[in-house]
């Protein structure tokens, strides 16, 4: 019979913020190059992309603004064209601009299924990079480099493959929630307080799920390309609980210092932010400027906690090969 020794929490989850934060330095050596490009080429098209589907669905916020920065035309379609005096009547311009909005929507549609897709790409090619430092001892403060091979694409189908197993629940989850907004379907949005047991008991199990499949990751890495999820689940057999926990030790901390940092960049730029009600265009680009603040601090909190969860599931993989490595067996 094999003993199984239960994971230390404390000591691995102490071990991770070690490898994130014992050298803040170093460790933005590493990843400043990522957040650049995350910033520059998925948060900032994003942005532009989102900004112009909402004037696309809502043109008279588009003419309010090109009117409040002291435009004298308004470029419409021939067809909408008026003498200086005659303003066109909202009806006409409401045609012709939706009309030309509902040709865009898909565009628009497309444009941020790719920016998501490469989003994922990046994310995964960081993830293989930064595990390559904690499972296999490259250079500390090596600046990851976007790289997609076959270690890259072997990743993304375990995480697919992870997915996979929670999609299920999470898509129950959501169907209940979406079906009490108002709108979302023809009859009455339901009361979700009534359906507190599903979201209770679906958040353990997604939870448990999320420890089964966990090592799957570092598996991956070592080379375990064929059913990683399956030896994840063998692995994890009497070690959920811990890995639970270990999960929660590296997400809460961060998401509040992130809740902090939004809320006192908000504040900031609301103080200085000041400027009158009328002027829409100011309006509108100090808050395209905010949300891009938004996105980046998103994309740095999206970094570290994927850094901090890889960290951890890395050090429990060592622990638990260590661990089946030296139980006895009778």
């Amino acid at each position: 019979m094999t003993q199984q020794l239960s994971l230390p929490i404390l000591a691995t989850v102490k071990m991770a913020y070690g490898d994130v934060f014992g050298k803040p330095i170093t460790f933005f050596k590493v990843i400043w190059l990522v957040l650049l490009v995350m910033v520059l080429f998925i948060d900032l098209p994003m942005l532009i992309t989102q900004r112009e589907a909402y004037f696309s669905m809502h043109p008279d916020k588009r003419v309010e603004a090109v009117e409040s920065a002291g435009a004298t035309k308004i470029d419409l379609p021939a067809t909408e064209k008026q003498t200086p005096n005659t303003k066109p009547t909202d009806k006409s311009k409401q045609d012709v601009i939706m009309e030309e909005a509902s040709g865009m929507k898909l565009e628009y549609a497309l444009v941020m299924i790719g920016i998501s897709v490469l989003q994922l790409v990046l994310l995964f090619s960081y993830s293989v990079a930064w595990y390559r430092q904690l499972l296999f001892g490259d250079k500390k403060d090596k600046t990851i480099i976007f790289q997609f091979g076959k270690m890259e694409y072997n990743f993304a189908l375990t995480a697919m493959k992870s997915g996979l197993v929670l999609a299920p629940l999470v898509f129950l989850m959501m169907s209940y929630y979406m079906a009490s907004l108002p709108g979302f379907s023809d009859g009455e949005p339901i009361n979700l307080a009534e359906y507190w047991w599903l979201f209770v008991g679906g958040g353990v199990l997604l939870i448990f799920l999320v420890a089964r499949v966990s090592m799957s990751y570092p598996l991956t890495m070592m080379g375990q390309f064929d059913e990683p999820i399956k030896q994840s689940w063998k692995m994890t057999k009497h070690q959920p609980l811990p890995i639970a926990l270990g999960f929660f030790c590296m997400v809460i901390p961060a998401s509040i210092a992130m809740i902090v940092i939004v809320v006192g960049a908000n504040y900031l730029m609301n103080v200085a932010g000041q400027i009158p009600e009328e002027n829409i265009s100011r309006t509108l680009d100090i808050t395209f400027a905010e949300h891009l603040i938004y996105r980046a601090i998103g994309s740095v909190y999206m970094l570290y906690v994927f850094a901090l969860v890889s960290a951890f599931y890395a050090r429990s993989y060592a622990f638990l090969v260590r661990s089946q490595q030296a139980s006895p067996s009778a």
